[in-house]
């Protein structure tokens, strides 16, 4: 139904953070293996129909001789296929990215466009009692919008994700 109104789904690669198009390639591959990440598949050169026992290493070493795969991914290719995740486990995540801007997700705003088109300046915050602007923040001036250890960067990702709409209209409320 979704997709008969022009929507559209994405994936999370869980390896990389990134956004990847749930389309009927991606489905395939879900069918066919239990874990999936498109940026190492798309790296080990693996087709949707790889099927890939990995029982022993020779089915891996066979395999990755026929792609024709240098030593290095063909490590990697093994390392992917005997993840944990293959066997339905959990794995610790990946934070390649420390930034909702370095993330590329479809509907987020980039940092440029949060420097044009959202005065972060005059969003208001709540501190118990207290209402001000950011601005009027001790460190605001000399914190870097790009510095995601500031609370800069902090609200201008929280800005990217709801938009200039929304932040005019709303009030951040920081409680002790």
């Amino acid at each position: 139904m979704a997709l008969q109104g022009g929507y559209q789904y994405y994936y999370m690669d869980p390896e990389t953070y990134a956004w990847d198009l749930l389309d009927s390639d991606m489905l395939q591959r879900m069918s066919v293996r239990k874990y999936v990440s498109m940026s190492r598949e798309r790296l080990l050169n693996l087709s949707v129909t790889s099927k890939v026992s990995i029982s022993n290493q020779q089915t891996v070493d066979g395999f990755a001789e026929n792609l024709n795969l240098d030593p290095e991914s063909s490590k990697s290719l093994s390392k992917y296929l005997e993840s944990p995740a293959q066997n339905g486990s959990t794995t610790e995540l990946d934070t390649s990215f420390e930034s909702v801007f370095e993330a590329g997700t479809p509907g987020v705003m980039t940092l440029d466009q949060v420097r044009q088109d959202v005065d972060l300046d005059q969003w208001k915050m709540k501190y118990g009692e207290i209402i001000c602007k950011l601005e009027d923040l001790a460190t605001w001036e000399e914190s870097e919008i790009s510095d995601i250890s500031t609370i800069k960067g902090i609200v201008a990702e929280l800005a990217a994700s709801i938009g200039p709409d929304l932040v005019q209209q709303t009030l951040l409320e920081f409680q002790k």
